[in-house]
């Protein structure tokens, strides 16, 4: 299991959508692979509910996406079906610039609610074999050290997981937005990185604790001071 800092994060979806545009001088529309990547780290859907997202289930101005299906191949076929368990229907956060970034990226198709939120030029679903094998494997190789190299996609969704320890999130929170049925699961899977969030924790507290410090009015020295409330 691997992880990806947020500027990590930002850095391969860079050089995808440098990739992207070079593409475009030679008149291909370019594949939004590097929203993709943000995409996935930021909302940590796996890659079968990122596959089946319709722009219907997305809500921009509320900043939220709504997941209640998934994709999968199966014996060359592709399926799409309701998610495993009933905690895999879910709503997630999409962050301000994320949906900005989305919403440039669908442009006039943003009126098309049935349609994939990731689409080839032909509106089916992007072929995610072909992006994993030819252009993210690839991209790993260029951008990150050797320690990086063995990145999978849905480390992605580990990084999500990551992120939401940094920014100080309990486990059941994370449990519901990462669609586990319990917060076991979660406990059991992030365990190592759980560490983290007591420090954090622990940063926040010290944040408080200076934020509340007495303050004493002048004059009044040898007196009990007084604490200014907000």
């Amino acid at each position: 299991m691997l992880f990806l800092t947020a500027a990590e994060v930002r850095l391969l979806a860079a050089a995808f959508d440098a990739r992207s545009q070079e593409r475009a001088r030679h008149r291909d529309r370019p594949p939004p692979y590097g929203l993709l990547v943000e995409f996935a780290a930021f909302t940590g859907l796996r890659a079968g509910e990122t596959a089946a997202l319709r722009i219907g289930h997305v809500d921009l101005r509320a900043g939220t996406v709504f997941v209640n299906r998934s994709a999968s191949i199966v014996k060359g076929v592709r399926v799409e079906g309701e998610p495993k368990t009933r905690a895999g229907r879910r709503t997630v956060f999409l962050g301000r610039a994320l949906g900005e970034r989305l919403r440039a990226q669908l442009g006039d198709r943003v009126l098309d609610r049935e349609g994939y939120v990731f689409a080839a030029e032909d509106g089916r679903p992007l072929n995610y074999g072909t992006f994993y094998s030819v252009y993210f494997k690839p991209a790993l190789r260029e951008v990150f050290p050797e320690r990086l190299h063995g990145l999978r996609y849905h480390d992605l969704r580990h990084s999500y997981a990551s992120l939401l320890v940094e920014q100080g999130a309990h486990p059941k929170e994370m449990a519901e937005l990462m669609g586990h049925s319990s917060v076991q699961i979660t406990l059991d899977r992030y365990s190592n990185i759980m560490p983290h969030m007591a420090a954090a924790l622990a940063e926040r507290m010290d944040a408080a604790y200076r934020a509340a410090e007495p303050t004493t009015s002048p004059g009044d020295a040898g007196q009990a001071p007084i604490v200014r409330l907000p």
